[in-house]
């Protein structure tokens, strides 16, 4: 790769991230509403940050203290609403597609 090529494929991506923060902006609110909706309160939601991709059905259940079946359900309702993701590296786990911290959800 050449250094035109390079800096042609940085300034991609400047605008990549200028974009993905402007949508962030506009959308805070529906998204944070959207997120609160989708992901119950309390047990859920700490199974949800612990959805990383990473981990297994009954690691999660096991910290937050619930079922490995209630996490599954969770993780068929996360990826049909979007909100989760096929995990990259582990076939069968999922992986979380948002940050509740930065929608402060807690």
């Amino acid at each position: 790769m050449n250094e035109d090529q390079r800096n042609e494929i940085t300034d991609v991506l400047e605008i990549i991230t200028e974009i993905r923060n402007m949508l962030r902006v506009s959308t805070y609110s529906d998204m944070r509403e959207s997120l609160i909706r989708s992901i119950g309160s309390g047990a859920e939601r700490a199974a949800y940050s612990l959805t990383d991709g990473q981990r297994t059905q009954s690691e999660i259940a096991k910290l937050v203290s619930v079922t490995q079946p209630s996490v599954s359900n969770w993780w068929k309702k996360w990826n049909k609403l979007g909100v989760s993701v096929d995990s990259k590296t582990f076939f069968g786990r999922q992986q979380k597609v948002y940050d509740l911290s930065m929608y402060e959800i807690k």
